[in-house]
Parts: structure tokens; C-alpha cells; sequence
């Protein structure tokens, strides 16, 4: 996980936290105070419905509501650069 900083003007230095599994970003990027974007195209893809480049939301909805922090967003992959 790395940090994307501009994100937000006026949270906390206007971070975010980014993350593809959702254990370590979560509470890591919540007990920074930032916002947690969550990429589906890595660890957790199969849960959050993650196939060509789209979430499912069917899937994704009920995985999230079941983790024990959300992320604020989620996004079907993440290109830097």
C-alpha cells in the first residue's frame, strides 16, 4: 500500500490510502485518518466480483458491508503513471 497525497484538500494533509487487500489498508489508511481506495484487480478480485477490468456490484456490496472497516472507495484496478 502506498499513499496518493492531494486527494482530499483539508483531511489530514489531503491523503488517501490505496490498497488491494483489504486487512492492512483499511485499518491502517482509517488510523492515519485518511480515506482508503481499495483496488479489486488484486488479492480480494474474486470476492468483489472483479472480471475485465469491472466490480460486480452484486458481489462487491455484501463483501464490503462484512469487512470490519469499508473503504471509501473502491475501483476496478489503479495505473500510475
Amino acid at each position: 500500500p502506498g499513499a496518493v497525497r492531494g486527494a482530499r484538500p483539508g483531511r489530514r494533509g489531503g491523503g488517501v490510502g490505496v490498497g488491494a487487500a483489504s486487512r492492512p489498508a483499511g485499518p491502517g489508511g482509517r488510523a492515519a485518518g485518511l480515506d482508503v481506495l481499495l483496488v479489486a484487480r488484486g488479492i480480494h478480485a474474486a470476492e468483489l466480483g472483479y472480471e475485465a477490468g469491472r466490480v460486480d456490484p452484486d458481489a462487491a456490496l455484501p463483501w464490503l458491508a462484512a469487512q470490519a472497516v469499508q473503504p471509501t472507495f473502491v475501483v476496478p484496478e489503479l495505473v500510475w503513471g
